[in-house]
């Protein structure tokens, strides 16, 4: 795995773009397993991993890499598209700019959609926050997680989370203030508060902090300023143990919480997932196919993973290999990587075009990328969105 995340950072710095899928999806997976190997192996006596367990994370990996270089070579004989030696195509900067100006009103009124949906939750929050066993942030968590209580406005928050990104992307030909940049972003972060989920501020950091190191790159064609990722990383870490605290989640203390959230997913997949493959009759994998049949087909009865029995307290995320090893085994694993290779990179070659649309997508997608080492997200609804 380290030899492997070597070679896909020699090619990110010979390309000069390390938000490419593959140093975004291998370089968590090794920060995880070196997690695991220097503070659970080393430091805490852990014991050692099962040959299968690494077995199947090499596999996941190695086919995305695959999937990824097989649609590169692709490009490099048919569309004659290579990423290493040539300059990404120059934009038709005043084309650009008038042919997407008529998107300015609707970006207006997404905002505006998107605010309606962030009042509606926060009325709902204050009635969960006041109405629970606990005070306010455990009423918060409780009846996001057992009540499973859900927030109307959600659903027209993502508009907010879309214009967002498009203001970031056109601030320069709009001539976005970054007064309404830094608003929205505020209130899109501002929303994590609602279930107080970690992951959720993560995608709207990720999301932000890609369309502003996207654009810069592949848009305006300036020098790339990585102040934005390191500004995110900071914010995140703050806001990781401030959750975990409010929440009465440190186990033990903040360092070893944080240790918990990057090193153990790998644990638990050893310890309850890697023998219970093909159970889960396709639940994770093709869950938003299964959830769109059953509102078509109201009597669908559709089998899900059962058998797996994970202790109270014990962290229960598993890292992206435990979707496609529980539906479809380790065949699972190595398609399901294999196809989400090659459509990263159909997706990456329209982002280096500068493709807006493209762009805006690739800025949500990256977060199921950066989360592969602590879950599958790749079913996910923003996915979709």
């Amino acid at each position: 795995m380290i030899f492997i995340f070597m070679l896909i950072l020699l090619y990110s710095l010979m390309i000069k773009d390390f938000l490419n899928p593959l140093c975004v999806f291998v370089s968590p997976f090794t920060c995880s397993y070196l997690t695991y190997y220097i503070y659970y192996y080393r430091i805490m006596n852990i014991d050692q991993l099962n040959k299968n367990t690494y077995i199947l994370f090499l596999l996941g990996i190695i086919s995305f890499v695959i999937g990824y270089c097989y649609m590169s070579i692709f490009y490099s004989s048919n569309i004659a598209s290579r990423d290493i030696g040539n300059k990404p195509p120059r934009l038709n900067q005043k084309l650009f700019s008038t042919r997407h100006l008529k998107y300015k009103f609707l970006v207006e009124v997404f905002i505006l959609i998107g605010l309606i949906g962030f009042c509606i939750n926060i009325v709902q929050a204050i009635n969960f926050a006041l109405n629970g066993p606990g005070d306010i942030f455990f009423n918060l968590r409780y009846s996001a997680t057992v009540l499973d209580k859900r927030y109307y406005g959600s659903y027209l928050l993502l508009f907010l989370h879309v214009s967002t990104i498009m203001l970031i992307i056109y601030r320069k030909y709009w001539n976005v203030s970054f007064r309404l940049i830094f608003f929205l972003s505020f209130i899109w972060g501002v929303s994590f508060t609602f279930t107080l989920a970690r992951t959720e501020m993560l995608l709207c950091m990720i999301a932000i902090s890609g369309s502003w190191y996207l654009s810069q790159k592949y848009i305006y064609k300036s020098k790339t300023n990585y102040k934005p990722f390191i500004l995110m990383g900071i914010l995140f870490l703050a806001g990781f143990f401030v959750v975990a605290t409010v929440t009465n989640k440190v186990r033990g203390n903040l360092v070893n919480t944080f240790m918990v959230y990057l090193g153990y997913p790998i644990i638990s997949f050893d310890k309850y997932i890697v023998d219970n493959p093909s159970v889960g009759n396709g639940s994770i994998v093709l869950y938003p196919l299964i959830k769109i049949l059953s509102i078509i087909y109201k009597n669908l009865n559709f089998s899900t993973p059962g058998g797996i029995l994970i202790p109270p307290g014990v962290p229960n995320v598993f890292s992206a290999i435990q979707g496609p090893y529980i539906d479809f085994g380790k065949y699972g694993v190595v398609f399901v990587f294999f196809l989400l290779g090659i459509v990263y990179r159909i997706i990456y070659a329209q982002v280096r075009k500068g493709n807006i649309w493209f762009m805006i997508y690739y800025c949500f997608i990256l977060f199921p990328l950066v989360m592969s080492f602590f879950e599958y997200t790749f079913s996910f609804g923003h996915v979709f969105f």
